[in-house]
């Protein structure tokens, strides 16, 4: 039972006209003849534990009878009906005493406030909440946190298990093609909001399914002695023992030695249900261990052997380095006011002070760059930026350009290099009809291996909102197609969704990195990154830095924010390398709350980056 149509009536708002089915004596009759034979129909199914009274109705007497009727007929089960919770003015919440208190996409203020205020001593439910609409969602983590520390919370039901876009047959490159709202000519509909499952029509795993999974994993870490080796765990089955059903298979590294594998059997997990329990594993001084939690016996949904989840402690240790002894010395020609040529052994960069970044870079004959770097703000608005995304149009993110001004370029001498040339720049981010949104200072430092050292520190202007991302995009030659890197993977991850990646060494291809939803938008980033590396056949191309966050696709983000259907994508003719400082988190503020503040971009940022053409050096501990 759902009436959404009545909200519009007349052109009225939501909350004028949203009661008026379900407090109009009229309807009373439809409404209770549909909850008695909800109740007749599944009252001997043993798996329904709660009588709802319908879904998003406003409220009224109506449902006072039906909810009335059904405690009457069935007292053995619980029973809920969200817009009680939001009763006609000048009435009193839960009046009819609905067994739970229930809400959908509540923020986590607000449900922290309802036992801070206990006006309702009722156990919470959340009938729907983290949005799993496009690229997300992105906060499954920490309403986890929130439910494990408030056993007032029953838990809630992520909005929703699959998308709903019907399918349309194959499309001539032989890839399926699926539709939603505006599509079939109709002028009334929800755009794609049918597509807002955890996996596809055809039922392949989103990665915010891959996500939730790991947030649900049975067993957690809540402390680790790395000296004695001692890891505590809780079990958050709530009947079985952990011994029941559950082997660890934990990859332990570090110390410079091979990786070992360490199986704990179920009978070393002897951790009661919603207890902890302490293993003991040989773990290495400043190394890392995955655990990996398995089922140990068939059970009817799945066989012995099945991932359950798993978990990092500890960081793997790695050494990348940047650097090459070819090349004497490093020269500079002025070739206008703008452009500065840097001339060394094997390369020729040119770099624009007008903008502060190189236009071309070539390396032992080839080009690096297929067009200039280029500052980037934007991103392609996930399904959950839909409600923020018109305040980035509206401040032409999407648009933004750099202007460097008090240029001074010098010849330095380095303890580790003949020598070096030095730009530094005083620069400011902005775009057009706009004020200023960034102003900060940057370095390049070029060495004669052709070495590019980037230093930079950024202040977002005050009156600008927290931006979509920050960093630089570069366009790399298509045939650079094969991906490593050292960070969060091998999923995607953004820093409030990341619990399905681990911090490794991942290896693969760039067209692996995108994960096509139907409605395209930003997808395929990793965070927590120290390396980067793109490679071909004969070039390659290396990043290395302080946690930073990266993604490299065969799309722009032009392409993404325009296209509405993923089988109509045209891939960039190079590889769209983005390079960010720092990138906003995903949350899923679709149908759900704002994004925590502490997933968005700061205002200040600080960030060092090691830019090389050629393979990187690297060290595994």
């Amino acid at each position: 039972m759902e009436t959404h149509g009545v909200t519009r009536l007349y052109g009225g708002n939501w909350e004028s006209n949203y009661d008026l089915i379900a407090d109009d004596p009229y309807f009373g009759a439809a409404i209770l003849d549909r909850v008695k034979r909800l109740v007749l129909r599944d009252r001997n199914i043993p798996c329904v534990l709660i009588w709802s009274m319908g879904n998003e109705s406003g409220h009224g007497v109506n449902f006072d009878e039906a909810l009335a009727w059904t405690k009457q007929n069935d007292p053995t089960r619980l029973t809920h009906y969200e817009r009680a919770s939001f009763p006609p003015a000048g009435r009193e919440v839960n009046k009819t005493s609905p067994d739970l208190f229930s809400r959908m996409y509540p923020s986590l203020a607000e449900i922290e406030s309802y036992f801070t205020e206990h006006k309702i001593r009722k156990p919470f439910i959340l009938c729907e909440y983290c949005h799993a609409m496009g690229n997300g969602p992105g906060d499954l983590e920490d309403y986890f946190r929130l439910f494990d520390r408030e056993d007032r919370i029953c838990g809630g039901f992520v909005w929703e298990w699959s998308d709903h876009a019907p399918y349309i047959g194959m499309n001539n490159k032989g890839q399926k093609r699926y539709r939603y709202g505006g599509d079939f000519g109709e002028t009334l509909h929800d755009g794609n909001f049918c597509a807002d499952g955890l996996v596809s029509s055809d039922r392949k795993p989103h990665p915010g399914l891959l996500e939730y999974k790991n947030v649900l994993r049975p067993l957690r870490v809540v402390e680790f002695d790395e000296v004695n080796g001692i890891v505590t765990l809780k079990n958050h089955l709530d009947f079985a023992n952990a011994s029941e059903l559950i082997r660890l298979e934990c990859i332990i590294s570090g110390g410079n030695l091979p990786e070992e594998k360490v199986i704990v059997t179920a009978n070393q997990l002897k951790i009661p249900p919603r207890e902890t329990g302490k293993i003991r594993l040989p773990l290495r001084k400043n190394g890392a261990c995955v655990i990996r939690q398995v089922l140990s016996i068939d059970c009817q949904w799945a066989a012995a052997g099945h991932e359950l989840g798993f978990e990092q402690i500890g960081q793997p240790e790695i050494n990348c380095t940047l650097s090459r002894s070819n090349g004497t010395g490093v020269n500079l020609e002025r070739i206008n006011d703008r452009y500065l040529k840097i001339l060394g052994t094997e390369f020729e960069y040119t770099y624009d002070c007008m903008i502060g970044l190189f236009s071309e870079m070539k390396y032992q004959g080839n080009e690096i760059l297929e067009m200039p770097m280029a500052w980037n703000l934007w991103r392609a608005p996930t399904d959950n930026d839909r409600e923020i995304r018109a305040e980035w149009e509206r401040t032409q993110l999407r648009y933004a350009v750099c202007r460097a001004h008090a240029t001074v370029v010098r010849k330095e001498e380095n303890y580790s290099h003949k020598d070096s040339i030095c730009i530094a720049s005083d620069i400011r981010l902005s775009a057009q009809s706009v004020g200023v949104l960034l102003t900060g200072k940057e370095s390049w430092t070029v060495y004669p291996d052709g070495k590019l050292q980037w230093s930079v520190r950024l202040h977002r202007h005050r009156e600008v909102l927290p931006l979509p991302r920050i960093g630089i995009r570069l366009m790399i030659p298509k045939c650079m197609d094969r991906l490593a890197y050292f960070g969060m993977g091998p999923s995607e991850s953004y820093s409030d969704m990341h619990q399905a990646a681990v911090i490794g060494w991942f290896e693969g291809s760039v067209r692996e990195q995108y994960c096509h939803p139907l409605k395209p938008q930003e997808c395929g980033s990793h965070s927590d990154c120290r390396a980067c590396m793109l490679h071909g056949p004969d070039n390659a191309f290396s990043v290395i830095g302080e946690k930073f966050s990266f993604s490299a696709l065969n799309y722009t983000q032009e392409e993404l924010t325009d296209v509405r259907h993923d089988d109509e994508l045209n891939e960039s003719e190079s590889i769209v390398l983005c390079l960010d400082l720092a990138q906003r988190g995903i949350g899923s503020a679709s149908c759900g709350p704002v994004l925590l503040s502490k997933y968005e971009t700061p205002a200040e940022i600080m960030c060092e980056l090691a830019i090389a053409p050629y393979s990187m050096s690297i060290v595994k501990h």
